[in-house]
């Protein structure tokens, strides 16, 4: 399972949507940004093609994008998205209702969870923001339902990164 780069690592791979999302924003070609943060423009390629590429170098990218505006961290730049949801999926097997405790550490405070379905048969149907919110709802859903055991129907899930976020 993929575990989030440390700032030390030597060298992690990219959240290349996010990289090239930020730059078409700013009206970036990938040699503006290469000149703008001291690299080349095939540095650039490579990170906008999730690729590893240096803590070091994340940083000086979003440090790049930070002066001409954009909010954004090293830590954006390096997690992926998908990867992530991929991780918290399975953990939801694994760790059932305390699925959130254990990825707290790369869930966002702003977190929206939505369960599909009728509220008056399930009662953590609906949306919910917020980490709490999201703890209260997994807490129901696990009074009501049992994931399955082989975890078979995982492999027709898609998994898809979103710049900062991902959807499942």
């Amino acid at each position: 399972m993929l575990e989030p780069a440390s700032p030390t690592s030597r060298s992690m791979p990219c959240n290349g949507k996010l990289i090239a999302q930020l730059r078409k924003q700013l009206g970036w070609t990938q040699n503006d940004l290469g000149k703008k943060s001291g690299f080349t423009e095939r540095l650039i390629v490579k990170a906008e093609a999730s690729q590893n590429i240096s803590a070091s170098t994340l940083h000086i990218i979003a440090e790049t994008f930070l002066e001409a505006g954009a909010q954004v961290t090293a830590g954006d730049l390096s997690a992926n998205p998908a990867a992530l949801a991929l991780e918290f999926i399975l953990s939801m097997y694994k760790h059932g209702p305390k699925v959130i405790d254990v990825n707290e550490r790369f869930l966002s405070p702003d977190l929206v969870v939505h369960f599909a379905g009728d509220p008056k048969i399930f009662p953590f149907a609906g949306t919910h923001i917020g980490i709490e919110a999201a703890r209260v709802a997994f807490a129901a859903f696990y009074n009501v339902i049992q994931p399955p055991t082989d975890h078979s129907e995982i492999e027709t899930f898609q998994f898809v990164s979103t710049g900062l976020g991902a959807l499942v």
